[in-house]
């Protein structure tokens, strides 16, 4: 008996998941972007930007595993720490990597594995919301870009 309560319990919270998301769904008119709006507005009227993609797998995982680990030395820790993120930066941005590369005219872009993030050079609103619906993405923003004065 306390199964059946239990597998109704269930599938109520179930339909009720579905019916939030639904209803952000038709009210949004579509999901969350994670394009940020000051980016997707100065590139509404055909402009490209240098784009900023941050992916939603954060460099946090690596180094928590990491920290609990013993080394050798100074320098074992450092290469663990540059492997780890190496290998998160190279599995996390496959699939835009191979997007990328399809692309005609080749899309310019750059891999910093240190943030696991991808900096696009002139990306166009189109592209950005083809890389969107490939997932995996936590935010994408405008490159910006500091200048140092010389004297």
């Amino acid at each position: 008996m306390s199964h059946s309560k239990s597998s109704s319990a269930q599938k109520c919270f179930t339909n009720l998941a579905i019916f939030i998301f639904l209803l952000n769904f038709f009210v949004t008119g579509t999901m969350a972007s994670v394009i940020s709006k000051t980016l997707e507005a100065s590139l509404k009227n055909g402009g490209t930007a240098s784009a900023v993609v941050v992916m939603a797998r954060e460099t946090q995982e690596v180094l928590s595993k990491i920290e609990t680990q013993q080394f050798a030395n100074r320098d074992a820790r450092a290469d663990a720490v540059t492997s780890g993120l190496q290998e998160l930066a190279k599995d996390s941005q496959k699939h835009l990597k191979e997007f990328l590369d399809s692309q005609t005219p080749p899309v310019q872009y750059q891999s910093m594995w240190i943030s696991n993030t991808l900096i696009i050079k002139n990306a166009t609103l189109d592209l950005l919301q083809k890389l969107e619906k490939l997932g995996g993405i936590k935010e994408i923003r405008e490159e910006h870009t500091a200048h140092l004065l010389e004297n």
